[in-house]
């Protein structure tokens, strides 16, 4: 039978429900479930904001970009056009890649085409680069930020940007004559605006047009051609990245492609974004050591009133023959109590904001800064469950402290102690 705990059951945590005692216990509750709320929140916001940035950075950016560099001759002319490569090198890629990076997921391989081009209307211009993708491109993501109209499906058809549109004074179904300049020649295609879209990413949405890779096609030597690999696992990335440039290299030695390639990986194409959102972290962990520090002061006060309070009862227990760790379980048992109600509180706070904030979404964003249009929360299982361990674990290791107090009480002075 655990003596210190049945004592502590008997005894109110407040005293007689008056005085600094019940003040102490409102804030010691107080500290742990603000301490508790606030990291779960901190940590929910930072992983929910770095997974919906991670996730607009690889809609325009796949898993691996393999990036063709054209030979030239001694007088600095290409001697082949990359574009001519590109079916072969995407049929070789696919077989290579498949055998080791995918675990079972769906591999798509597609052919990339970037060409700059000058949107020109009767009273403005804009420049943008006009993208185009091959037929085994997963649309998903474009179509999600389309806020009117469809993506470019046939001949002369493009998508632009609200922020391009809203410049040129453009809408879904006009017609706008665009400009790309090859060779010394400026050629001229009239497109028609079939779609809006917003993805919220600024540097993107400024410059990037969609349209067809056949109509890109026609217009060669200028911009860049690509080919993406999307759906290799995750965790298999950077090895799918060195394999594949090992490969490629060999192929290249081989004549069986007509250009080396530089292979990058999603990190590396989006490294300005993934840095700052690595930055995030370092937040978190300032805010996890103030929270952790604010509840174990608060927690730590709490018991030491708890302990001054009741001092004569602890007089009364080693007068009865109770050892100082008896009477010292007697109180961390009380701290206990005080821990599972800030938990409790704590949790009830952090979760509810949490889901509240993943339902309605009622904490805005400016996009233009931030990219989202409000905060982004996530959190697992898990994560709930190790922040309140280490608060818990924390907690009890720091009672230890205050409870040490005890060892030096004497039931002798105590007992004339009114």
């Amino acid at each position: 039978m655990n003596v210190a705990l049945m004592i502590s059951r008997r005894l109110r945590l407040s005293g007689n429900g008056r005085g600094p005692s019940r003040s102490g216990l409102i804030i010691a509750v107080t500290g742990i479930a603000l301490a508790l709320a606030v990291m779960m929140l901190s940590l929910a916001v930072v992983i929910g904001f770095k997974d919906a940035i991670a996730a607009k950075v690889k809609g325009f950016e796949a898993d691996l970009t393999l990036i063709p560099v054209p030979l030239v001759d001694s007088s600095g002319k290409v001697v082949k056009p990359v574009e001519e490569s590109v079916p072969t090198a995407t049929s070789m890629i696919h077989d290579i890649v498949d055998g080791y990076a995918m675990a079972g997921d769906s591999l798509r391989v597609a052919a990339v085409l970037d060409r700059p081009g000058i949107l020109k209307t009767d009273s403005d211009f804009l420049g943008v680069i006009f993208r185009g993708y091959g037929a085994a491109h997963p649309m998903d993501f474009e179509e999600s930020n389309m806020l009117a109209g469809r993506m470019p499906q046939g001949y002369n058809e493009t998508a632009l940007s609200t922020q391009q549109a809203s410049r040129l004074g453009i809408k879904v179904g006009d017609r706008i004559f665009t400009h790309f300049i090859t060779d010394g020649a400026v050629k001229t295609r009239r497109f028609t605006v079939t779609g809006i879209y917003s993805s919220n990413f600024g540097e993107y949405d400024k410059t990037l047009a969609y349209t067809t890779v056949t109509d890109l096609a026609k217009i060669p030597d200028i911009g860049s051609n690509c080919i993406e690999v999307r759906g290799v696992n995750p965790a298999k990335l950077d090895r799918a990245c060195t394999e594949l440039q090992r490969a490629l290299d060999s192929a290249f030695a081989a004549d069986e492609i007509s250009e080396p390639y530089i292979v990058q990986t999603l990190q590396q194409r989006g490294a300005t974004f993934f840095n700052w959102l690595s930055m995030l972290d370092t937040n978190v962990i300032v805010i996890l050591v103030l929270m952790a520090c604010v509840s174990g002061f608060t927690l730590i006060s709490s018991l030491i009133i708890l302990i001054l309070e009741r001092v004569r009862l602890i007089g009364v227990l080693k007068s009865l023959g109770a050892g100082n760790r008896l009477v010292r379980g007697v109180f961390l048992w009380l701290g206990l109590r005080i821990i599972f109600w800030g938990l409790l509180i704590g949790n009830i706070v952090g979760l509810g904001l949490i889901f509240a904030q993943s339902a309605w979404h009622f904490i805005p964003l400016d996009a233009e800064t931030y990219y989202l249009a409000y905060v982004p929360v996530k959190i697992s299982l898990q994560q709930v469950l190790m922040l309140n361990a280490g608060v818990a674990l924390g907690g009890t290791l720091l009672m230890l402290v205050p409870a040490s107090i005890i060892s030096r009480i004497s039931p002798s002075r105590v007992m004339r102690y009114e």
